[in-house]
């Protein structure tokens, strides 16, 4: 198991010095039961949940954060010793009489400026992580998301004006706005690829999945179009064609997913709600033009098995949804269903 609290203390200098305040900030969120983080203001340092002390030796180091450890009275709070962005020691701004200064007060066992000095050190330190978590939007959104922040934010605008997805429509849609958001590289892109789309399926459904390209289906020709001997469409090789249909596969994809489980199964069928959301991303990202099918897998463990009895059957049982023979072999994934997400519906 991942324990991020070992890493933190003993692993200190593996980590850049705002990626180790970010994962120290989630941990102290996740085991003090406190959504606030780090919000440097006018409040005491007390209420922060991190602490920060400059070294004061004058050796320069190769990297910012030195050791990691926490505070005597406060057990949950950290404890951090870095040697970048300071007064005194290597990197500080003061001259390094003050360095000498500070040795020569602890040589005599006094440490109140040292004190004074770590908690101005601690307020811009701090100062410094905000200012850098201000433009970084997925910092933001994780952060508005655990404090429960309903505000509007600017940075929404600008991603969904970026990904071409700001539209009253999406407004309404919390999840699908979410999703266009996260896979903004993907919609802003004007070239359409089979990976954007695997990767933004797999995020959406939750498994992974196999994009088909160039997947042949029937289609049915409009009757002004069918062949009529002496009258229209009847040259041989060039727009004769045999029968009502036809079978092309220029612009049509077929999206199988990995074995699932009937829950998720069930509600990737036409009218559940995960259909409805895949549907929408599939029309968001590819536009109009193109057929596409979703062909849920289901694991043979988990098909289900219809009986009747006085009251009916026992399960809900759709023909050519979720209802299958006696027969099958129950080693074997159920992938004989397909449903249509865009596009018009095969003959």
């Amino acid at each position: 198991m991942f324990d991020l609290n070992f890493y933190l203390r003993y692993r200190p200098v593996e980590y850049d010095f705002y990626q180790l305040v970010r994962l120290a900030e989630c941990l102290y969120v996740a085991t003090q039961n406190s959504r606030a983080g780090l919000m440097p203001s006018d409040q005491p340092l007390e209420s922060e949940f991190i602490e920060f002390s400059q070294q004061t030796e004058l050796n320069f180091t190769t990297q910012g954060v030195l050791s990691v450890g926490v505070d005597a009275d406060m057990p949950g709070k950290n404890r951090l010793r870095v040697a970048m962005f300071g007064l005194f020691g290597s990197q500080g701004v003061l001259p390094s009489f003050y360095t000498e200064l500070l040795h020569q007060r602890a040589r005599q066992g006094d440490h109140a400026f040292r004190v004074y000095l770590d908690a101005l050190n601690s307020r811009t330190l701090g100062f410094l992580f905000t200012a850098w978590n201000r433009n970084r939007y997925p910092f933001i959104h994780e952060r508005r998301q655990r404090l429960e922040d309903k505000s509007a934010f600017r940075g929404e605008n600008l991603i969904s004006g970026y990904a071409g997805t700001h539209l009253d429509a999406f407004q309404q849609a919390p999840v699908m706005t979410q999703v266009a958001s996260y896979f903004c590289g993907y919609f802003s892109n004007q070239r359409k690829t089979s990976a954007g789309l695997k990767a933004i399926f797999s995020k959406v459904i939750g498994v992974e999945v196999i994009v088909q390209q160039f997947h042949a289906r029937r289609y049915k020709l409009p009757v002004d179009e069918c062949n009529r001997l002496g009258c229209r469409a009847s040259s041989l090789g060039r727009d004769f064609v045999v029968g009502e249909e036809i079978i092309d596969g220029n612009m049509s994809l077929r999206v199988t997913t990995h074995p699932v489980d009937y829950l998720l199964f069930d509600s990737l069928q036409p009218g559940g709600p995960l259909y409805q959301l895949v549907a929408a991303v599939t029309e968001q990202y590819l536009g109009i033009g193109f057929d596409v099918e979703l062909q849920p897998v289901l694991r043979s463990t988990e098909v289900p098995v219809a009986t009747l009895n006085k009251n009916g059957l026992t399960n809900a049982t759709r023909l050519g949804y979720n209802a299958w023979l006696d027969g099958r072999m129950p080693a074997m994934d159920a992938d004989d269903v397909c449903f249509t997400l865009t596009g018009q519906t095969t003959g």
